[in-house]
């Protein structure tokens, strides 16, 4: 009689997602200050993970939206529609009296939350013509940002 001691093989495998937010911007000058944009966003996080056999394993959501636009020299281009809606529900209670059928809802609260979230991105080209426009540009984007921290400071 033969009795085998080898311990079992333990394997683990780790793999890099990349998630967040990545916009992608292909812009080309075309004739009379328009400007052609290729423009490709998406947004990618971690979803729930999932139970299949005793392996349990992580999910991802990603959505992501493509458009080509013209615009002019200086014209805004907003962009929304990314919508995203998230659900969470915690149970509390006693433990142990909790998961017992029948009598959990004596011993147990549930709390459900939503939040909904929308990217909305705003989108301005400036054709640099002179070795003059760089700093008005420049100039320009540090007056709308202080005046956007502005606006925030006082709500």
């Amino acid at each position: 009689m033969t009795t085998n001691t080898t311990a079992p093989v333990t394997s683990i495998s780790i793999e890099f997602r990349s998630v967040g937010i990545k916009l992608d911007i292909f812009p080309k000058i075309k004739s009379d200050n328009f400007v052609n944009m290729k423009i490709r966003q998406k947004i990618s996080s971690k979803g729930p993970d999932v139970t299949t056999g005793g392996t349990t394993t992580a999910s991802f959501n990603s959505r992501e939206v493509n458009t080509e636009v013209v615009l002019k020299d200086n014209q805004i281009l907003v962009m929304g529609g990314l919508m995203r809606t998230d659900t969470s529900k915690i149970v509390e209670g006693v433990a142990g009296l909790m998961d017992i059928p029948y009598i959990r809802k004596l011993f147990s609260r549930e709390n459900a939350t939503s939040s909904k979230t929308e990217l909305m991105i705003f989108i301005t080209p400036h054709i640099i013509s002179t070795s003059g426009d760089p700093e008005i540009a420049t100039q320009e984007m540090k007056k709308r940002l202080s005046n956007l921290k502005n606006k925030n400071s006082q709500s």
